[in-house]
């Protein structure tokens, strides 16, 4: 079974790697998994495939939720 993850540490993530899973997204927008695959069959979230899974870009993720487009740096 996979962890919940809370939408701080799905924020940091989205922040600090340049692809994340579908369930990450989903805890980020505060919306369902669900939600996250039907706005990728719809082409709104750019999806990579991977496997039998999807990784998806958090470039255009930062822009939707108004995040820096780049990464905090560690002072």
């Amino acid at each position: 079974m996979r962890r919940k993850i809370s939408d701080r540490d799905a924020v940091v993530e989205v922040l600090t790697k340049t692809m994340v899973p579908p369930r990450v997204v989903a805890a980020a927008m505060n919306v369902g998994e669900r939600s996250i695959y039907s706005a990728i069959r719809k082409g709104i979230i750019p999806a990579v495939p991977v496997g039998r899974g999807k990784l998806i870009p958090t470039l255009p993720i930062r822009k939707m939720l108004a995040l820096p487009a780049e990464a905090p740096r560690a002072s």
